[in-house]
């Protein structure tokens, strides 16, 4: 049984094909954004999207490809749902300084499906602390019913 490579993490480029996705067939839902828009070298997935229990889960990917070390305060990650109300998520597993040209960090974010009522889609977005240079983020990620 052959093992797919895990994928490397690169940011984001603008091509036709991402801004203009064609449209799912209306009983599968669409599949979370493979690629973020990042900031230079450093780059976040979202891998899968779930419900276990009472939450939604997603798994979520960071890399560091940069010369220099980068730091995050998940505490500042914001997400945000598909009207822009602001949602309380626990990020879970994922460093607070990704190293220099560093491998694949996983972890998890966690929102309380009880504050999902409604929303469609999330957005999450996070800035490097303290600098606030390297900016990351994902939209459109869909809310699993």
């Amino acid at each position: 049984m052959a093992v797919a490579p895990s994928p490397t993490l690169r940011p984001a480029s603008p091509s036709p094909q991402l801004l203009r996705p064609s449209p799912p067939p209306a009983l599968t839902p669409p599949p979370p954004p493979r690629q973020v828009a990042a900031s230079g070298q450093v780059a976040m997935q979202v891998l899968s999207v779930r419900r276990e229990g009472g939450q939604v889960v997603l798994n979520v990917a960071m890399q560091n490809n940069s010369a220099e070390t980068v730091r995050f305060l998940y505490s500042f990650l914001n997400v945000t749902d598909d009207t822009g109300r602001s949602i309380n998520a626990l990020t879970q597993g994922l460093p607070g300084e990704l190293p220099p040209n560093s491998q694949v960090f996983q972890g998890t974010v966690r929102i309380p499906a009880s504050s999902l009522a409604g929303s469609r889609s999330l957005s999450l977005s996070l800035a490097d602390y303290p600098s606030r240079r390297h900016r990351v983020g994902v939209s459109g990620i869909p809310v699993p019913q």
